[in-house]
């Protein structure tokens, strides 16, 4: 089988914008894929609860103390993954089937259609290459990678994630069984997990398609999209809203809005994003 390698697009590094240095736009944000740097300024996240009165995306209004709207599901998002970086890197499964790994070496495997997409770390002389292979046609030197692959699958298909020494697990609050999309019918198109990373407080992944996951240990969480211009957010109980990105901070809600604040710092840290080359919300 002769593989297929792909160009990925290369990310634009840009310098580092200090943590809460201004009053970001969270559409600008999301939509930004520029970074080089990891090392991120982080704050606490209090659990302050607020009752929502923001009108939600159709129009409907929560009473203060009462619920919002449930909004559509995000297009693509993590549903479960294992942090096993003290030996091996970050295993995932998207709401479309999609399995990948971003080994501790920055490169990557995805299994999406039953392909297996091999990604190289980029360096600063050559950019991220992107082949095909099959799950049983595969160069050598990948063997180890897939070896992996098979075992993280194994472990992520399971219905109950048993905790292994030196690994921590997790699963989104979105009810993907009810929202489960169809697989792409290219997989060599199949979005994987860019970049993630990790804090006491929260987990956060950006996907190839700029959609941006955090996933708090504190069981809520929120789905970023520069696609739709929205963010769906999972609170305490499990409830799931949907907000315009463009005002998502200004809603009456201090569990939400302290959490998009946070959301927002860790991406400027994460993407490198300049205050001057944002533009303004639409």
């Amino acid at each position: 089988m002769t593989p297929r390698a792909q160009q990925v697009e290369p990310m634009t590094p840009t310098s580092m914008a200090p943590s809460g240095s201004a009053r970001l736009p969270l559409v600008a944000v999301a939509q930004s894929d520029s970074a080089r740097n990891l090392g991120l300024g982080m704050g606490g996240v209090g659990a302050t609860p607020g009752a929502s009165s923001f009108r939600s995306l159709h129009g409907n209004h929560g009473a203060a103390g009462g619920a919002c709207s449930s909004g559509s599901p995000p297009e693509l998002w993590v549903t479960k993954w294992v942090d096993y970086s003290s030996k091996y890197g970050v295993g995932y499964v998207l709401s479309d089937g999609t399995l990948g790994v971003c080994f501790n070496d920055s490169t990557k495997v995805i299994l999406a259609g039953g392909k297996l997409d091999y990604i190289t770390r980029r360096t600063l002389d050559k950019p991220e290459m992107r082949t095909t292979y099959t799950l049983e046609n595969y160069p050598e030197d990948l063997k180890k990678k897939a070896t992996l692959l098979r075992h993280f699958k194994n472990y992520l298909s399971s219905d109950a994630l048993d905790k292994k020494e030196g690994a921590t697990v997790g699963e989104s609050g979105l009810p993907h069984d009810a929202f489960k999309q169809p697989q792409t019918t290219e997989p060599e198109q199949a979005a994987y997990v860019k970049k993630w990373t990790r804090n006491k407080h929260a987990i956060l992944f950006q996907l190839s398609n700029k959609i941006v996951q955090v996933m708090f240990f504190d069981k809520t969480e929120a789905v970023l999209s520069s696609k739709s211009h929205t963010v769906t957010y999972v609170d305490k109980a499990g409830q799931v809203c949907e907000y315009p990105l463009s005002s998502a901070l200004d809603v009456p809600n201090a569990e939400l809005a302290k959490r998009l604040r946070y959301t927002r710092d860790i991406l400027v840290n994460l993407l490198g994003v300049r205050t001057s080359e944002l533009p303004a919300a639409a």
